[in-house]
């Protein structure tokens, strides 16, 4: 039985930038919780970790993450600083995003040679270097979790970084077996990388079992008498915010008490705000920047319908949250989600004008809106990061021993 795991990772809370540091920190919890030691490597020292028995995290100081006052600053995307409150900047000191990946690697294996394990668990392109010379070193099996892919990082072929695809595409090659989030995301990794399908396991992401009155009290005093349609993400092409405004503009023609809230941050955050500005419906939308712990429970709480318009989504764990907070959700097609979330409403991410029915939809017919709350509850059991670390360690177990 496989009791002693290394994770390689790249974000984790309270410094995370969206649904990558929150799936490693559900499995890591779940997984220490049924007893598997894990020793997790991340590339900057975060404080105040919720450390759970079990679970040791080194962090290796690379030279292009700087600390300033508590604050993280960043050179590939924004991360969230929680003792802030607010969206770190970008910090550029090590060169190409490619490069600083190569750097981390070279880095954690200077810091692994004292550690016992017996399988290495990597997350996403951005571990792939450091996981594979591990692989090459220890001899131990790897998997390689993947939470996106570049494809959906880009938002369409067009866009694609060929470099981090190339990395992406070695990983999957060379890895031992591949974890994907949902059979959305398996597909792809066939389709565009031409990996065997029998190579990949599907393991949805899930949320927290645990009990919470999320149903209850729920504060519309904000928005009194408006209906508030709510989107979380980060804002870039790949989770269509541009898409979700478009609706937005339809359904300000013939409903003035809709406005739109929109949770997140993002390298398309002042595009998105422009845009909104040119179709004159920035009365109607509040850009709240990003939130977390209760002040994104609070953003719940107040919304009427969640919106995840994606352009590809491998799952979508905001969906999760929205709907533990008693919240209907219409979701992409395209998202890896609508797999376990069948209390749904489903729409193409670029058929606004439908997007624009269904949002007024459940506005409009509280037994709608009450069928879909109720049906969607009931997925909740099925996903669970309890039983995506059941799944994992079987496919720990069957990997080492089969």
């Amino acid at each position: 039985m496989i009791k002693n795991v290394l994770m390689i990772g790249w974000e984790y809370p309270p410094l995370n930038s969206g649904g990558l540091g929150v799936a490693c920190q559900g499995l890591v919890n779940s997984l220490s919780a049924i007893g598997i030691n894990i020793v997790f490597y991340l590339p900057q020292r975060i404080t105040n970790i919720n450390q759970k028995k079990g679970v040791v995290f080194n962090f290796i100081d690379c030279a292009f993450f700087k600390e300033a006052d508590k604050n993280f600053l960043y050179t590939y995307t924004y991360l969230i600083d929680s003792n802030k409150g607010k969206s770190v900047k970008f910090y550029k000191n090590g060169g190409t995003l490619v490069e600083l990946v190569k750097i981390y690697a070279n880095k954690l294996l200077e810091n692994t040679k004292d550690y016992n394990f017996d399988i290495i668990h990597a997350h996403d392109w951005l571990t792939v270097p450091a996981a594979l010379a591990l692989r090459e070193i220890s001899k131990k099996p790897l998997i390689l979790h993947i939470h996106a892919t570049e494809f959906d990082r880009a938002g369409g072929i067009y866009s694609l970084n060929s470099e981090i695809a190339s990395i992406e595409k070695e990983g999957l090659i060379r890895a031992d077996k591949v974890i994907a989030v949902s059979q959305y995301t398996k597909e792809k990794i066939v389709n565009l990388y031409n990996i065997l399908p029998e190579r990949i396991e599907v393991v949805h992401n899930g949320i927290s079992s645990e009990n919470e009155d999320v149903f209850l009290n729920r504060d519309k005093s904000f928005f009194k008498n408006k209906n508030t349609v709510l989107f979380v993400g980060r804002l870039t092409i790949q989770k269509g915010v541009d898409w979700f405004l478009k609706a937005a503009e339809k359904i300000s023609k013939i409903n003035e008490n809709t406005v739109f809230l929109i949770v997140g941050d993002g390298d398309y955050k002042g595009k998105a705000i422009e845009l909104a500005n040119d179709m004159k419906i920035s009365d109607k939308v509040i850009f709240t920047g990003f939130l977390r712990g209760g002040e994104l429970k609070k953003a719940y709480k107040l919304a009427d319908v969640f919106v995840l318009p994606s352009v590809s989504e491998p799952f979508g764990i905001t969906a999760l949250e929205a709907i533990k907070s008693g919240v209907p959700v219409i979701l992409s097609n395209n998202s890896g989600a609508r797999e376990i979330i069948k209390g749904s409403i489903g729409v193409d991410f670029w058929n606004t004008k439908d997007m624009a029915e269904k949002i007024t939809a459940v506005l409009s017919y509280p037994r709608l809106k009450n069928k879909l709350i109720e049906d969607s509850k009931e997925d909740l059991g099925f996903a669970t990061w309890e039983r995506a670390a059941d799944k994992i360690v079987k496919i720990y177990n069957n990997l080492t021993h089969g």
